[in-house]
């Protein structure tokens, strides 16, 4: 068992480097081609992946070169057949409104397979041999390799690269169909997530901006260790504990930098790695990253991209425990006039991809005095040195989201009879300035008195209410905060609400509704989570975290952490935080 010791909490001044490793597979993998040496006729070769059943009948079958020494892909060319049966009344609906049935049954003509599982063992009884390999053979490959890189460079689709950048097969399958009749499917079997028996189509017209969508994704007949209870990952890494360092520096145009410490407590759960997975915004980027001994982590992230990937010393065993700390910076804030655009749902610190997200968390900030900061978890220490402000909070149990907000806000702190305590923060001068700018452009935007004490009466309401209704919450202080954006996000003991519910009331009734929806998310979504992903509230479809694959038409939000939008009370957003 690997067990390291908490790093000490102390600036680093060594860089990590670009990780050769990550971009030498990441060369193979762009590269793949069929080879003119590995040529085998196909005779009723059929291979079986969970509901799915891919018949290769006759033809010819072409092995691509190897990523990693390991053959992990092939082209078919012949006649075949696929077949797939969802095991879900509601999925096999989602098949029928795409390819007319409820169930696959589809003559082919070619398949491209890219394999870290028992392909290569299957594939070992064909006789293989120099033959011809067709220009368009190569081509088709091209084409697959073109639709799953990433879209910056040296970025590609996370579940072929998590199989293909570790050395020991995990079971990864995929395969893009070519039917006689139809467009191209692509079907894959990831085990990294909880649904990992997917079927998607490709992309057209403007709707999407990727280049495959779901048509049905399912857990498998029989369910992979670790996907009970679970969300989109399963659990092959927990992440219990994050202790977090943040400095928010401001710059001469009265930005704010941001630079920050994390370090990451692991246990594997299961045989993983080396290479493990982390989400990270897209404008952050690793300065430095080392295990508790001191020994530097490789680390690979693009610019841009939110996919951190980070190299351990050897390939975790189950039970292993490990810490990582990291240090990176990047342009997280952005201020216009008297507003901070904080994205309330974005990766600020590493998120686990690999596994469950709960973790405690013991954050500490570094910032401005000027500015009132909250976070979620108990604020167990405030001190100013100068014109520096530090806080520390610390949640007591358990939790998959943390976040926090600062501006130019007034907090005012609300006791009402039967309620919890709240302290709403709210910028008083920015609502000034905005209506002001727009009165000078000859608009008029209403604007209610005591705008802070209208929301936190109308918030102490709801916390009583739910309180009747469900039990008391979890926790026993609340901060409500105000955003710039049209939108609400609830954290365990933090409420983010949009600056709009704050400007004023609609007659309508929809800033009481508005308002009482994040409160709710104070039981269900952050006291009360789902036990399962087989609901109509699918998680994985962030904003601040890029799919792949975009799923068909959800549920109206995600509870894991929902993101809600202020413009229609029945439409809403999805939020992976």
């Amino acid at each position: 068992m690997l067990i390291l010791a908490l790093f000490p909490v102390t600036l680093l001044s060594a860089d990590t480097s670009t990780s050769a490793e990550y971009l030498a597979r990441y060369r193979e993998l762009t590269a793949l081609a069929p080879l003119a040496g590995q040529v085998a006729s196909v005779s009723n070769l059929v291979l079986r992946r969970d509901a799915a059943e891919i018949s290769l009948s006759q033809g010819t079958l072409y092995l691509l070169s190897p990523v990693g020494g390991r053959t992990v892909g092939a082209i078919f060319r012949g006649a075949g057949r696929i077949r797939l049966t969802p095991p879900h009344p509601a999925e096999q609906d989602a098949l029928r409104r795409h390819v007319g049935s409820p169930a696959l049954d589809d003559s082919v003509n070619e398949v491209i397979l890219i394999f870290s599982d028992s392909t290569a063992n299957q594939l070992r009884s064909l006789t293989f041999a120099a033959g011809n390999v067709p220009g368009d053979v190569a081509d088709a490959v091209h084409d697959l390799i073109g639709d799953l890189r990433g879209k910056k460079d040296n970025t590609f689709n996370p579940g072929v690269l998590t199989s293909l950048l570790n050395d020991e097969p995990d079971g990864f399958f995929l395969a893009r169909i070519r039917r006689v009749q139809g467009p191209p499917l692509l079907f894959q079997y990831d085990p990294a997530i909880v649904e990992s028996v997917q079927l998607l189509r490709a992309a057209t017209g403007l709707t999407y901006t990727d280049k495959w969508y779901v048509v049905t994704q399912f857990a498998p007949a029989k369910p992979l260790r670790g996907s009970t209870a679970m969300w989109r990952f399963r659990d092959r890494v927990a992440v219990p504990r994050y202790e977090l360092e943040v400095w928010l520096k401001p710059t001469p145009g009265a930005d704010l930098d941001y630079a920050a410490r994390a370090t990451i407590a692991l246990i594997a759960q299961e045989s993983t790695g080396p290479w493990l997975r982390f989400g990270l915004h897209p404008e952050l980027m690793v300065d430095s990253a080392r295990w508790s001994d001191g020994a530097p982590a490789p680390t690979f992230k693009v610019k841009d991209d939110d996919e951190l990937w980070v190299r351990s010393p050897r390939r975790l065993g189950s039970g292993d425990s490990a810490s990582l700390t990291v240090f990176y910076h990047g342009d997280l804030i952005d201020r216009y006039d008297n507003w901070f655009y904080i994205d309330p749902t974005a990766d600020w610190y590493p998120a686990n991809r690999q596994g469950s997200d709960a973790a405690r968390f013991d954050l500490t900030f570094h910032s401005p005095a000027w500015y009132p900061l909250a976070s979620v978890g108990e604020l167990t220490d405030s001190t100013v040195d100068g014109k520096t402000m530090t806080t520390r909070w610390v949640t007591k149990r358990p939790t998959p989201f943390a976040t926090f907000n600062l501006g130019l806000f007034k907090t005012f702190h609300a006791q009402y009879e039967g309620a919890p305590p709240l302290d709403v923060m709210m910028s008083d001068e920015a609502h000034r300035a905005l209506r002001n700018a727009l009165m000078d452009r000859g608009y008029m935007l209403p604007a209610q008195r005591n705008m802070s004490q209208v929301v936190a009466a109308d918030v102490s309401n709801s916390l009583k209410w739910f309180t009747h209704a469900f039990g008391p919450p979890l926790f026993e202080h609340f901060y409500v905060t105000e955003i710039p954006y049209f939108e609400g996000v609830s954290f365990p003991g933090l409420i983010d609400l949009s600056w709009a519910t704050f400007q004023n009331t609609a007659v309508d009734g929809f800033d009481e509704f508005f308002r009482a929806h994040e409160v709710a998310h104070q039981w269900w979504g952050n006291g009360v989570r789902p036990g399962s992903d087989t609901g109509p509230c699918q998680p994985g479809g962030a904003t601040n975290t890029r799919r792949w694959y975009t799923k068909r038409a959800r549920g109206s939000c995600t509870c894991s952490g929902c993101l809600c939008s202020i413009s229609t009370p029945a439409k809403t957003s999805a939020s992976a935080r």
